[in-house]
């Protein structure tokens, strides 16, 4: 619930930039999953990726472009 709480306060701090945040977060995660994918092959499915990080990017990437 970590990824619920740091959405929450970026929510609260960036207000309506929060959308710019999720897809700068989703986009840079998209590029993570894709790049584990390719280089360990299917069986990298079950492998955690943490979202958090991307999303602190993503909300400091919003903030600043703003």
């Amino acid at each position: 619930m970590g990824d619920a709480k740091l959405g929450f306060m970026l929510g609260l701090a960036l207000g309506a930039q929060t959308l710019g945040a999720a897809l700068i977060a989703f986009a840079g995660l998209l590029v993570a999953a894709l790049y584990v994918l390719a280089t360990r092959g299917v069986s990298a499915r079950k492998d955690a990726i943490p979202f958090g990080p991307f999303l602190a990017l993503g909300g400091i990437v919003a903030f600043f472009l703003s």
